[in-house]
C-alpha cells in the first residue's frame, strides 16, 4: 500500500485513458476523496457505467 493521497485532478489523470479504452460511458468518484478526507489508507472508490 502506498502512503500517497491523491488529488481529484491525479485520479482522473490516471483513469482517463482506461476509461475511454473501455468506452465507459461515465465514471463517478465518491466517499472520501470527493468529501476531501481522504488519508493514506484510503481506497478509490467509483461507480461505473459503462
Amino acid at each position: 500500500m502506498s502512503d500517497i493521497i491523491y488529488n481529484v485532478d491525479d485520479i482522473k489523470t490516471a483513469l482517463n485513458p482506461v476509461l475511454h479504452g473501455y468506452k465507459v460511458k461515465r465514471a463517478m468518484l465518491f466517499v472520501s476523496y470527493v468529501k476531501g478526507l481522504a488519508n493514506e489508507k484510503s481506497d478509490v472508490d467509483l461507480l461505473v457505467d459503462s
